[in-house]
């Protein structure tokens, strides 16, 4: 078995190969082999605005209209100049499927015009310079994959229509030889074993959550940071790896942990688990020969019923050859007859998207994911010898901050007596005169709790004057801190610190060692937090905005890992005698 990594030169792609390995008789194997630094796509890289593959243009396009708007609207003094792009997947890079919501798709196809326009406007060195080349940059291979038995080639992946790309550490494979291909046993009907894996929850890599990487349903994240053991909110992208021929439908269980739900705080595994019915829908790309296009079409894959079994998905392998009685459920596939040809999947992988909500029945606890096999027919598939993996386990929480409030805020001379209240006070908008010269100080009484001891950080953030920010002290409180930094206020030396009862973090062991987790405890990664005193030393007049940040704990296993914002504010009007 050869691993290629897959890139582009002027002339198309390229295959360079990075290791090869033996396989056992089943023909199963594993890989390994460093990767560095991420590599550059651009074919003509160090002058990447000189060249670039076709397929690349459409989302290039998408690029450039929008930085041509921000330079318009700056050339015109509007005040709101137009809204930076987001940038996309790179594996959607990539493939040309970028910016694939806002494009028509009979466009794509090579256009020389389109080429020369491009090559036009890269011509203007203010669209180069603010052009973000580097989203094309992948931090991980582009693979295919080659296979021999003796001198007979049984595996030959095409770059052009197999390329797995931006490909992360870790993942699982599942390669099917062709017709001369030699098993192992040639009895039976099942050219292989059939299996099943958990690999992930996200979409692309670097950000997805790998499972490796959760421990007693909680993201591992950066151990010994605040950033680590977090649960799970948000929309959940479930993936895993089916391999084997007898597979075409399958349900996906949900046991719900009991006990106080908690895997991590002594909860109890399920003993029930039940099918969910939540609509999958993946994306597939089909070249189309006629018009040198490629079509990019929803296939609905479920929820769906037959032979007596409800709430099945289909595998992307047999949802071109669906039944008939599940076509008229789910609608039918694209019609693709030769030379047009499927190129892939956006998400090959992708088993369910579900709101992490719809997992647990209340706002928060425990779930474990497995799958139920079925085969063309509709018939259960035997566990064993299907061989069924592990349950993914995770810890759901989709509740808010508990309590995140500034309560009062408090001005003082620098001699420790009170400020005088001004005439233009108000309870809306308060203002003090600092007597003492030189300046004083505020003291700040937040309170910020998590009912479900899932609190990541909170600080306050001090806006004044002309972009003009005031530290804080302490500057923050987050749950990577040692217990013993959170102390009381101790006038006149510390006029900071937590009310009792405050409860502290306890991230103990850290890290948790992967694979393997500590044994369950009842405040297992808890942050429930309390009362705070903030300390801030006043030297000028202004009005002072003092902004109150916190996050969650809680990771989608993609677009956000701690959840951080802006919760409260409140401005003071501060003048300090000269």
């Amino acid at each position: 078995m050869t691993i290629y990594n897959v890139t582009c030169g002027v002339s198309g792609l390229t295959e360079t190969p990075i290791v090869t390995v033996p396989t056992d008789a089943s023909g199963n194997f594993t890989a390994s082999f460093n990767w560095c630094s991420p590599l550059c796509w651009w074919p003509c890289w160090p002058l990447w605005w000189h060249c670039w593959p076709w397929w690349w243009e459409l989302d290039i396009l998408a690029v450039i209209e929008n930085i041509e708007r921000q330079l318009h609207a700056e050339a015109s003094g509007v005040a709101n100049p137009a809204a930076p792009l987001r940038q996309p997947n790179g594996a959607d890079l990539m493939t040309g499927l970028g910016f694939v919501g806002s494009r028509n798709v009979a466009a794509v196809k090579p256009d020389p015009a389109r080429t020369a326009l491009i090559a036009t406007k890269f011509a203007d060195p203010r669209i180069v310079d603010r052009f973000p080349w580097r989203w094309w940059c992948c931090d991980n291979p582009n693979i295919v994959f080659s296979a021999t038995q003796g001198t007979t080639v049984i595996l030959n992946e095409d770059p052009n229509t197999e390329t797995r790309w931006c490909f992360a550490s870790g993942q699982t494979v599942a390669l099917m030889g062709n017709a001369e291909a030699l098993g192992a046993c040639s009895t039976g009907t099942n050219p292989g074993p059939d299996a099943f894996a958990w690999t992930s929850v996200g979409s692309e890599p670097p950000d997805w959550v790998l499972v490796d990487d959760i421990s007693m349903g909680y993201a591992n994240g950066s151990p010994g940071t605040a950033a680590s053991n977090a649960a799970f909110a948000g929309t959940l992208n479930l993936n895993g790896v089916i391999s084997g021929a007898n597979t075409a439908f399958y349900q996906v269980l949900a046991g719900q942990w009991a006990g106080n739900g908690n895997p991590a705080r002594g909860g109890t595994a399920p003993s029930v688990y039940q099918p969910l019915a939540m609509p999958l829908v993946n994306y597939v790309s089909i070249w189309r020969a006629a018009t040198s296009t490629v079509e990019t079409d929803a296939v609905v894959l479920g929820p769906c019923s037959f032979n007596g079994q409800d709430n099945l998905y289909m595998t992307l392998s047999q949802r071109q050859n669906a039944p008939a009685s599940v076509v008229t459920q789910l609608g039918a596939f694209p019609t693709v007859t030769a030379p047009d040809f499927v190129i892939g999947w956006a998400a090959p992988d992708l088993i369910l998207s579900v709101a992490a909500g719809n997992l647990v029945a209340g706002t928060s606890g425990g779930v474990s994911l497995a799958l139920n096999p079925f085969d063309i027919s509709g018939n259960p598939l035997p566990v064993p010898p299907y061989d069924m993996g592990a349950p993914l386990t995770l810890m759901i929480d989709t509740t808010p901050l508990t309590t995140a409030t500034i309560d009062s805020v408090a001005v003082f001379n620098s001699d420790g007596t009170s400020a005088t209240v001004t005439s233009a006070s108000s309870t809306e908008c308060p203002a003090y005169q600092i007597t003492t010269p030189g300046g004083g100080y505020v003291q700040l009484h937040v309170t910020v709790t998590d009912g479900e001891a899932h609190l990541y950080q909170y600080a306050i953030q001090t806006q004044y004057g002309s972009g003009s920010y005031l530290p804080a002290t302490p500057s923050d409180r987050d749950y990577g801190q040692a217990p013993a930094s959170f102390t009381p206020p101790s006038p006149p030396t510390q006029l900071y610190g937590v009310d009792p009862g405050y409860q502290t973090p306890d991230h103990l062991p850290l890290p948790p060692p992967p694979p393997a987790s500590p044994a369950p405890s009842p405040t297992a990664w808890t942050y429930v937090g309390g009362g705070d005193t903030i300390y801030l030393q006043i030297t000028q007049s202004c009005c002072y905005d003092f902004q109150l940040w916190a996050g969650k704990r809680v990771t989608d296993g993609e677009t956000f890992f701690c959840t951080y914002g802006n919760v409260a504010f409140q401005t003071v009007n501060i003048v300090v005698a000269s």
